[in-house]
């Protein structure tokens, strides 16, 4: 009877283990172990898991009967998961991105493995990195749909895109804003990069560049501000200006601009930075034109002062100032007064090239004041003569 009871409690307590893959365990156990108690409730069988190894072991208690039947369960649920794992997929991908899929603290990776049920590897021990997905087919056809999407989007929201807006001639200068303050802020407030191409023609092009979502907000702003000149019937009209002209424009402290504004109620900017200079006018069509009118003025009065200047250099008063030099440069008749220095000639003659210059062709005013002096001169330039008795005095 001894002998019997020691042999039926060394066969209750006999064990035989089964090796699982550590891929397989989840997929063989099922949440919280619930297929192996299942089995243990099903044969009387008492089965433990080893997970210290992989394989793991699973180790089976019982008499040989109920071992062989909790055995043959386990090795049915293994050889199934086995047929269900059987898919595995590999795909490159660039090292900058592999953070991407990791995510903050392998965030990423975890939220793909638990929504899945596959298993995700990264080898980064290469450029490419490689990405390996184990599982039931379903289970990587999903952890995979999840990777791409993820890299994918990081894709679009870096790479840039480019996008081209028609913007007719008249609605350039509100788009570009008083000295492109309306681009710098949709740029701003997008993060797109704008250029206006071909502002020559009609329509121009505006060209914007930037990440996807960027270039979409700032196309937007671009067509509702064109649409809103068009609506409210502004526009811009562009002329070159000479740059010795840009002061005359200008007038001194702004006066000429701010009259021309006052009275025509648009908005005139000036870019001095290429040469001929560039001034919009901004405002409503007929007050645009009215203003581009008076500025085309004001330059086509001062290039017809010049022109009267230029025609005037051979008059009477010009001769004189030409003789004075001529006899300024002579040298004293050898009666002994000595003939002026040579610095002396330099300043008269410097002082006769300031006052032909500037005042000829001048306003008449300033003619005036310039025959005056001329006049002088040559009053003192007699008096010299005639006290000195040089050769010239006739």
């Amino acid at each position: 009877k001894a002998s019997q009871a020691v042999h039926q409690i060394m066969e209750q307590n006999a064990r035989e283990s089964i090796e699982c893959p550590f891929d397989l365990l989840e997929h063989v156990t099922g949440r919280n172990l619930e297929k192996p108690k299942e089995i243990e409730r099903d044969t009387g069988a008492r089965i433990e898991l080893d997970r210290k190894f992989d394989p793991c072991l699973f180790h089976v208690y019982g008499s040989n009967e109920i071992r062989g039947a909790a055995c043959e369960k386990l090795r049915e649920l293994i050889a199934g998961a086995k047929e269900n794992l059987s898919k595995e997929e590999r795909f490159e991908c660039p090292r900058s991105l592999v953070g991407v899929v990791i995510g903050s603290r392998g965030a990423n990776v975890k939220e793909i493995q638990r929504k899945s049920g596959a298993r995700v590897d990264i080898l980064q021990d290469r450029d490419p990195c490689e990405i390996v997905i184990c599982g039931s087919k379903e289970s990587v056809s999903k952890a995979s749909q999840a990777v791409h999407k993820l890299v994918g989007g990081f894709k679009e929201k870096t790479s840039n895109t480019v996008e081209r807006v028609e913007c007719p001639k008249a609605a350039v200068g509100v788009v570009i804003g008083s000295h492109g303050s309306t681009m710098k802020e949709i740029q701003r407030e997008s993060g797109a990069t704008i250029e206006i191409l071909h502002q020559d023609r009609d329509p121009c092009e505006v060209v914007v560049k930037g990440k996807k979502e960027c270039v979409s907000r700032a196309s937007d702003r671009v067509r509702k501000v064109i649409l809103a000149a068009l609506v409210s019937g502004e526009m811009s009209m562009t002329m070159d200006c000479p740059r010795v002209y840009v002061g005359l424009i200008i007038g001194p402290k702004g006066v000429n601009v701010k009259r021309i504004e006052r009275a025509t109620g648009v908005r005139v900017d000036i870019n001095q930075g290429p040469d001929p200079c560039r001034v919009t006018v901004r405002g409503p069509k007929g007050k645009v034109q009215d203003a581009v009118e008076r500025l085309r003025k004001l330059i086509s009065d001062r290039e017809g002062l010049q022109a009267e200047g230029s025609a005037g250099l051979g008059s009477p008063e010009t001769s004189k100032m030409g003789d004075l030099r001529t006899s300024l440069g002579k040298k004293r008749s050898p009666s002994g007064t000595p003939a002026p220095s040579s610095a002396k000639k330099a300043r008269a003659a410097s002082a006769l090239d300031r006052l032909g210059t500037t005042e000829v062709g001048g306003p008449s005013s300033a003619n005036v004041d310039s025959q005056r002096k001329v006049s002088e001169l040559l009053g003192k330039k007699e008096k010299r003569a005639k006290r000195f008795g040089t050769a010239e005095a006739g």
